[in-house]
């Protein structure tokens, strides 16, 4: 069954989606910064890089789980998704606190790419894996052996 569930999606695409939102949601913030003056190119360039890089870098691993999680079959699966997403979340908080103490970037532009491109990811993220648990889990292959609620039976 894993197998076959593998064959029908992968995390190549979802990869790809994460990706290009993260960069198209920081680099709309970086403009907005140039735009308001609060920031030259350079500096919200660098805000906004060194934002989105966190997200990306960290969400590597949430993807290296979320994959994880389509060969185990199904086994696990929400578990896989919720314990990926704190993952990311707290490795991308990690490294963007880092990343802002050693390099000083401009602020609204780095936080503010950091908080658009976490938002972005999310829900991407989460989108999918409501697909993915409609792909897992068919609708009537889960439960159909339990009898319906209040006929006596003994649970």
């Amino acid at each position: 069954m894993a197998a076959e569930i593998h064959r029908r999606t992968s995390v190549a695409p979802l990869a790809a989606m994460l990706i290009g939102g993260a960069l198209v949601a920081g680099a709309c913030i970086g403009a907005v910064s140039v735009a308001t003056g609060r920031a030259t190119l350079p500096q919200a360039g660098l805000g906004a890089g060194l934002g989105i890089g966190s997200v990306v870098f960290a969400g590597l691993a949430g993807l290296v789980m979320l994959s994880t999680a389509i060969r185990s079959g199904g086994k696990n699966f929400a578990m896989f998704v919720a314990t990926a997403g704190g993952v990311r979340m707290f490795i991308s908080l990690a490294i963007a606190v880092i990343a802002f103490m050693t390099s000083r970037p401009e602020a609204l532009s780095f936080w503010g790419s950091f908080l658009a491109a976490s938002i972005v990811w999310l829900g991407i993220e989460t989108t999918w894996a409501m697909k993915m648990t409609r792909v897992m889990f068919p609708a009537g292959t889960t439960g159909k052996d339990r009898p319906p609620p209040g006929d006596g039976a003994a649970t």
